[in-house]
């Protein structure tokens, strides 16, 4: 039997042994430039962009679906102005391009490779870019109340950027 503070060690060593290396997630925040996993992927806009970073196995439970939900919610907000990347960690995925035609969220869907994942740390992953910058990072996960607080965010991010033009109204409150 393994003891839970040995384990760590156990797998560190097993990792160690198979010549696998730990990749250290990237800490994302605002004001750093993409990372390049992300910036070949989504390139340079002059007009801000939202990336949303998904893996499969982010739809298997409730976290697709709420980020899905902050993701339509900016894109009825901000209609076109705003461009949507999904960078799909992994393969092609039928069960992904499900949740979008579900959650009606319309985006560009980039793939990524699995080894991303490791450097880009837990998913879903939503960015607020601005030419080849971050303006704001939200890590979601099951807490509805959490997700809310971060789509709140990241609306206001996204009309600081846009300046609040008459095309793109000043901030409102996700219903």
């Amino acid at each position: 039997m393994v003891h839970g503070s040995a384990f760590p060690l156990i797998a560190a060593a097993c990792m160690l042994l198979a010549g696998c290396t730990p990749t250290a997630p990237v800490e994302l925040t605002a004001g750093d430039r993409l990372p390049s996993a992300i910036s070949a992927r989504v390139g340079v806009a002059a007009e801000p962009q939202l990336v949303w970073v998904l893996s499969e196995q982010d739809c298997l439970s409730c976290t697709a679906g709420l980020a899905a939900a902050v993701v339509r919610r900016l894109q009825q907000r901000f209609g076109d102005g705003v461009r949507t990347t999904l960078l799909l960690i992994g393969t092609d995925s039928v069960m992904v391009r499900n949740v979008l035609e579900l959650e009606r969220v319309r985006a560009v869907i980039s793939l990524i490779p699995s080894d991303a994942h490791a450097s880009l740390g837990l998913t879903p992953l939503l960015l607020v870019t601005h030419q080849d910058r971050i303006v704001s990072v939200a890590r979601l996960g099951s807490d509805a109340l959490a997700v809310r607080a971060h789509g709140e965010r990241l609306e206001e991010s996204l009309s600081s950027v846009l300046g609040g033009s008459p095309l793109h109204p000043p901030t409102q409150a996700l219903p």
